[in-house]
Formats: C-alpha cells, sequence, structure tokens
C-alpha cells in the first residue's frame, strides 16, 4: 500500500506539471545511480529501456516509443524498490525529475519494516552529511535487529569502503551477497575490493 501511495502521488504531480509545460527533454536522476529507465504507452504494450540514471533524452525519443500518448516511466534497480511515474502530456520546456530510490526489503513480513525503512534512509543522509560514524552506529543497531537483510550489510560495506578500512568492507560486502545473491552492488563492490585487496597484498612483496 505504501509504494501504491508513492506512484499515485507521483502521478497527481506529474498531471499538474503537464498541464504547464512538459519538457524538450527529460533529465531523470536517481539516487543511487545506475537505474534502469523503462519508458511504456499508458494504454499498454512492450515496456523499452531508454537508459540508466543520470538520464538525458529528448521528448522526441520517448514519443517514438509512445505515439504521443501518455505514458509511464519506471525505474528499476537491484536492491532497491521500483519507482512508477504516470505522465500526463507533453509541451516544449526541459524537465528534471530526481528520485531517491527505497531500498528493497528481503524480509517483507517484519513488523518492523518501516523502522528499517527510515533508519536506512537516516544512515545514507548521514552518509551525505560525511557523518560517518553516526551512520555506521545506526547500522550497527539495524545489524542486530535485522541480521538477515541484505541491505544492512551492504551500506555497512559502503561505509567502511568511505573510511578506508577495505578489508572490513569487503566482509560486509561478502555477509550482504551471501544473504542476497541478486544484490548487484554487493556482488560488485565484493569482486573490486577482492582484487583491489589481492594486488596490494602482491605489491607488498
Amino acid at each position: 500500500m505504501k509504494y501504491l501511495k508513492t506512484y499515485l502521488i507521483a502521478c497527481m504531480f506529474l498531471s499538474v506539471m503537464a498541464s504547464q509545460a512538459f519538457a524538450g527533454k527529460f533529465i531523470i536522476k536517481s539516487e543511487p545511480a545506475g537505474a534502469l529507465v523503462m519508458v511504456q504507452a499508458s494504454q499498454g504494450g512492450a515496456q523499452t529501456k531508454v537508459g540508466v540514471t543520470p538520464l538525458e533524452i529528448d521528448h522526441s525519443q520517448i514519443e517514438s516509443i509512445t505515439n504521443g500518448v501518455a505514458f509511464k516511466i519506471e525505474l528499476i534497480k537491484q536492491g532497491f524498490e521500483s519507482y512508477k511515474l504516470l505522465v500526463a502530456s507533453s509541451a516544449k520546456e526541459d524537465f528534471t525529475w530526481q528520485v531517491v530510490l527505497e531500498p528493497a526489503i528481503e524480509d517483507k513480513a517484519n513488523p518492523d519494516i518501516d523502522l528499517l525503512v527510515s533508519e536506512l534512509f537516516e544512515a545514507q543522509r548521514l552518509v551525505r552529511a560525511k557523518d560517518l560514524k553516526g551512520a555506521m552506529m545506526r547500522l550497527n543497531a539495524l545489524e542486530l535487529k535485522f541480521p538477515n537483510v541484505s541491505s544492512v550489510f551492504e551500506m555497512k560495506g559502503s561505509v567502511n569502503y568511505l573510511n578506508k578500512d577495505f578489508n572490513v568492507a569487503l566482509a560486509e560486502y561478502r555477509k550482504a551477497f551471501t544473504l542476497n545473491p541478486q544484490n548487484k552492488i554487493a556482488q560488485q563492490m565484493k569482486a573490486y575490493l577482492e582484487s583491489k585487496i589481492q594486488k596490494s597484498d602482491k605489491d607488498k612483496l
């Protein structure tokens, strides 16, 4: 229900914006970046991938897919909830759309799901504010309450990486990947750090 509400709010907002003037270009950004951007005509049909965030695309390119009718945009990123937007019409001005993606929750039945999401967002905010110590305190508390949620360990890996604690970061990414092998961020960072640490060890010989 929460995600349906988010979708409906986005639809209402974009309908209002469209009545004023939509874009020669769409500038679509997400946090984190790297989300697939999918476009689909509102009356149905197949989704078409138009790029990944951050993305700048001419409205004419979207019209060639949707035939000029209202259309849906969906952002998809592994490890995060997808985010949908309904665009009612188009016009002449550029439009920038920036979205913060919610971490996907592996343990959907947990009654404390709202707490988990809000605390992960607070940890993200602290990281952006460069309060890495505060972010780690939040994440350590979350680990005790949610020991099987991959996103918690992925974010702990990121904080340790920013602190240049690469061995600790690697251990966290490995844990995140073990809990959820579909977590592409954890998988990529695990592989990157394994290669980085191995190279560093060789250089010391």
